[in-house]
Formats: structure tokens, sequence, C-alpha cells
């Protein structure tokens, strides 16, 4: 029924409106980019950022189990950014603009290792991430990109990277 009242609304600014669970007030910049840029990127960049943020939130509140869902929540914040830098890159979008469009946690030393990413040159990137566990992914991804010019085969590869790390979460879940 929510939904089916989410998709009558004759507005993405009203749809957004009725959804208990954001801030609206986050919206406003990214509606008036839509209205500005007809495109949907802002507002889904800032709901990304809303999900993340609560799914963290969540998660301190778990117990033991808790830690295995942060670190995996964290691994899919740190491919999710990385993906976004290299598309925004490619699409050749500045430096300075990248930052809104990625998620930033409390973490540092990975603050610091996304303000390389975003500083570096496209072709300097896997160098940051070669010690890594998807480093291996990463480079290989890179020699795809080189050969073909498209990121499919890397980002399928993040992706699959994410999936195998889900199924050993299930896996430890289980065990316990």
């Amino acid at each position: 029924e929510f939904f089916a009242s989410l998709l009558k609304k004759d507005s993405i600014e009203a749809a957004l409106k009725i959804i208990p669970f954001i801030d609206f007030e986050c919206f406003k910049k990214p509606i008036e980019a839509v209205k500005g840029e007809n495109s949907l990127m802002e507002i889904e960049n800032e709901l990304d950022n809303q999900y993340y943020s609560g799914v963290l939130e969540f998660s301190k509140l778990l117990p033991r189990q808790g830690n295995l869902f942060r670190d995996f929540l964290m691994k899919e914040i740190e491919i999710r950014n990385l993906l976004a830098i290299l598309k925004l890159k490619k699409a050749g979008i500045e430096k300075s603009k990248m930052r809104d469009f990625l998620f930033f946690t409390d973490d540092s030393a990975y603050k610091n290792l996304l303000e390389k990413l975003i500083s570096s040159e496209l072709h300097a990137m896997p160098k940051f991430l070669e010690k890594n566990d998807y480093g291996e992914i990463i480079k290989e991804g890179f020699k795809s990109y080189e050969a073909t010019g498209s990121l499919i085969e890397l980002e399928a590869s993040l992706y699959k990277y994410l999936l195998k790390k889900s199924i050993l979460l299930l896996h430890l879940k289980c065990k316990r």
C-alpha cells in the first residue's frame, strides 16, 4: 500500500515527503538539481547516503554479529565510492564536485585514501589500492579498462567480490 501511494505522487518531491525514514530537508538541494539538470543523480546519491548512515547506526546496536555486518558494510561503501570516483573521473567531473557523490565515514585513514583517489589521475588509482584485499581485482580490471575503455569488467568483478564476502558473512552467521 505504501509503495502504491508513492507511485501515485505527481512529483519526486511529493514522493520523498511521504517517506518516513528519510530526512526530507537533505533533499532540497538535490530536488533543485533535478529541476535544473533533469538528472536524478543527486537524489539517488542522497538516498544512498541516508541509507548507509542509517544502516551503520543500526549496526552499532547489534551484538557481536554487528561487527561482521559493519565490516561488510564498510567494504560495500568502499567499493561504491571507488566505482563512483572511477565513473566521475571517466565522465570528466571536476575533482571539487566528486566529494558530493561519495559517502564518507569516520575512518580518517579511509578519508585520506578517498582524497588520494580523487586527486590522482585515473591510470594512477590502482597504485593506491594494490594493498587492499581486492587489489588484484583492481589491477586486472584496469587492464581491461585500458584495453576496452569500459569499466564494466572491473565493476562486475568488484560486485562479485562483494557477493563472495556476503556469502562468507552468511556462513559465519549460520555457524554460530
